[in-house]
């Protein structure tokens, strides 16, 4: 006699009476709640005995009541993944929106389903990046209903490119113990080869618990992503586990057997040995970390678009002049000079290799110590120069420039139009007056410090390329230089930052960033934020750095991560197909 059993229908409508013990891992909770649901068999001593078919209850239409749980899932997991973009902190919320995502991303067919998961994802990336339609409208000096027409298309992209993970992987499989490997390779994958605007990662949410991605510095900043799917595959498969013990336990050897499948997954095996690691290269790190040469820098927070802002700069500048080895000023402080110009000393010389805004600015006549600030280096005439680029230079006790670096990856639309050459009237809609020419090398910046810098001007420090050329050129520190006073929403700065400070942990170097309107803060080789200042105020932060040298294997090999995603899937599905708990029901 059968003790439990569940009906499911045969392509002639007979009803086909299966024991529960015999239903595979593969079937989803929610498939077999619609089966349960569709038809029941009314299992009695008698009919067990006498009967050759079991009678069925009438059959239960739940195809509303899905619809119902399918929206709500839609609606949670839009607003769960774009939380933690928006309040710090909010990580487990990201990942409940993942564990959402993966399981919405089997609810429907073929065709719907990248249709549905490209509109919540959409609508996700929107309310994360809000902000981008003032923005674009800021950029075009117009209203904003022409910025929403430019932000729309690019929020569609990058909405396309988080969906595509997700439906990519549930055509793979649907057995959630391999379900987040294959969505989370995808992503990888999509994050290495789809541009961005805003080069974000998935994992990126977990910046608030830096213990958890230390593996970074091997793999790269998309290795964090992976972490994300790897927790909320964890979380899935436990749930499920304790799922089917509540509803079938059976106390045999077989249920026995299959929750020790669920339980000893590939993503318990890669968060175990990620948790080791982390403890390990943590430890290290730290010690690595007390024993570097130590540098104090005075990061100056000063928004440089008032007119009465040099004077600011040079005030903060000489309180603390006696006080640290190195000061930083934000991007656009430093004035507009010939790039021949090589000392501040001479007023009269350097009004006549400068020109407006600023024109004739020594930033800080007879400095106490040495002073880094970026503004713009111009070649020919100052009116209509032959060559424009954004510089960071590096200003001794002389008044010297000791050395320069010129801005390589440029802002999109910001900078440069993107797609210019294939969009006739493109470039006329975006109010550039002046076109800047991308730096050609990268160079670290030697300091009498000790320090080489790697310097990153604004949106570089989002572009993981821009430090480990500087790591490649024995940058022992990383700085960047931000001019974000175009950007008036709290939110953008700090998912600026936030985007930046992966930096730290892929080099393993101290970075600091020197913002017009913030975050001005300190960050460790660990990822941890030691200081910061309050966002769009003025103010100074003074802290100390350690020089730390040599080069992860992430600087040295970047694709090391797409690589060897594809091949954990390609073995994980090769024991999958071996697994007696992955075969279909006859």
């Amino acid at each position: 006699m059968l003790e439990q059993s569940t009906v499911f229908e045969n392509s002639r409508n007979s009803a086909l009476l299966i024991p529960v013990d015999h239903i595979p891992l593969t079937t989803t909770p929610s498939e077999l709640a619609d089966q349960l649901q569709s038809g029941v068999a009314v299992d009695t001593p008698s009919q067990s005995a006498g009967s050759a078919e079991p009678k069925l209850n009438p059959r239960k239409n739940a195809s509303g009541h899905s619809s119902y749980i399918n929206t709500l899932a839609i609606l949670m997991a839009t607003c769960l993944n774009a939380l933690p973009w928006l309040v710090d902190g909010a990580v487990w919320l990201g990942v409940i929106g993942v564990i959402l995502a993966l399981w919405l991303s089997t609810r429907v067919g073929f065709t719907s389903s990248l249709l549905v998961t490209w509109l919540w994802c959409t609508c996700s990336v929107g309310i994360a990046f809000h902000w981008s339609p003032a923005t674009m409208a800021y950029t075009l000096s117009s209203g904003i209903g022409l910025g929403i027409l430019v932000a729309a298309p690019l929020i569609m992209w990058d909405g396309l490119r988080m969906a595509l993970g997700y439906w990519i992987a549930a055509r793979v499989t649907k057995d959630i113990r391999y379900q987040w490997l294959a969505a989370a390779t995808c992503a990888i994958f999509l994050e290495y080869t789809m541009p961005g605007v805003f080069p974000w990662k998935m994992g990126c949410v977990l910046l608030p618990i830096p213990w958890t991605i230390q593996a970074v510095d091997i793999f790269g900043p998309s290795f964090s992503t992976l972490v994300v799917f790897a927790i909320a595959g964890m979380i899935q498969i436990s749930a499920r586990a304790i799922w089917i013990a509540c509803r079938f336990e059976k106390n045999g050897r077989d249920t026995h057997a299959r929750l020790s499948t669920i339980l000893l997954s590939p993503a318990l095996v890669f968060l175990t040995l990620n948790f080791v690691y982390n403890g390990l290269a943590w430890s290290y790190w730290q010690s690595q970390s007390e024993s570097a040469k130590k540098v104090r820098l005075g990061l100056i927070q000063v928004d440089p678009s008032y007119k009465e802002s040099p004077a600011r700069l040079q005030e903060f500048t000489a309180s603390i002049g006696n006080q640290v080895d190195l000061i930083c000023w934000p991007e656009s402080s430093g004035g507009n000079y010939e790039l021949q110009l090589d000392n501040f000393s001479d007023s009269d010389r350097v009004f006549r290799m400068s020109r407006s805004p600023a024109r004739g600015l020594r930033p800080w006549p007879n400095p106490k110590c040495e002073v880094l600030l970026a503004g713009k280096n111009y070649v020919g005439d100052p009116d209509q120069p032959e060559q424009l680029f954004v510089t960071a230079m590096l200003v001794d006790c002389s008044e010297s420039i000791v050395a320069r670096y010129n801005k390589r990856f440029l802002m999109p639309f910001g900078e440069y139009v993107p797609c210019k050459d294939f969009v006739p009237g493109l470039t006329e809609l975006f109010d550039m007056d002046e076109q800047i020419q991308p730096g050609s090398s990268c160079s670290s910046l030697a300091s009498l410090t000790g320090a080489r810098i790697g310097t990153l001007l604004c949106y570089e420090d989002m572009v993981p390329k821009a430090s480990r050329d500087a790591v490649a050129q024995n940058a022992n520190l990383l700085i960047s230089l931000i001019n974000g006073s175009a950007f008036e929403s709290r939110f953008t700065i700090s998912q600026h930052r936030q985007l930046a400070q992966m930096r730290a942990l892929e080099s393993r170097r101290y970075f600091a960033r020197c913002a017009s309107t913030g975050e001005t803060c300190i960050v460790n080789p660990l990822g941890e934020i030691e200081s910061r200042l309050p966002v769009q105020t003025n103010g100074v932060l003074i802290g100390d750095v350690k020089l730390i040298e040599g080069r992860t294997i992430y600087s040295r090999f970047p694709w090391c991560l797409p690589i060897v995603g594809f091949g954990l899937l390609a073995i994980a599905f090769r024991f999958n197909s071996k697994s007696l708990f992955a075969k279909k029901i006859e």
